[in-house]
């Protein structure tokens, strides 16, 4: 998907094929399909975050738009904690996302080794 042409990386099929093997590929998805948010909310779902690192998050594919979606941004952190960096500022000031995050991140934190000694 990487090498394909624009008009094929454009092609929400295609995308979607290559996005269900690794979310990852969003990179290379036309800006009208990173903005498509179930083609998103797929590349989550199917990122492989035991190759991640922290800021590799899917999510910084997505169009600035989808980065501050409540539940795309919830779905991120769950699979890669690091996904809250990419969150806008409203979202992170909101108290009862972060409370709802603290709940559902608690295994998400252990299982990627990060640890807050802040």
């Amino acid at each position: 998907f990487r090498l394909a042409s624009p008009n094929l990386q454009g092609d929400r099929e295609v995308a979607l094929k290559a996005i269900c093997q690794q979310g990852s590929m969003l990179k290379f998805a036309s800006k009208t399909l990173q903005n498509d948010r179930e083609l998103v909310m797929q590349a989550i779902q199917h990122q492989r975050w035991w190759h991640t690192e922290k800021g590799s998050d899917v999510l910084q594919f997505a169009s600035p738009d989808l980065q501050g979606d409540t539940e795309l941004v919830q779905q991120a952190a769950l699979r890669n904690i690091s996904a809250l960096a990419l969150a806008p500022g409203e979202l992170l000031g909101n108290k009862e996302f972060m409370l709802r995050m603290a709940r559902n991140c608690f295994f998400c934190v252990a299982v990627n080794g990060e640890q807050n000694h802040g």
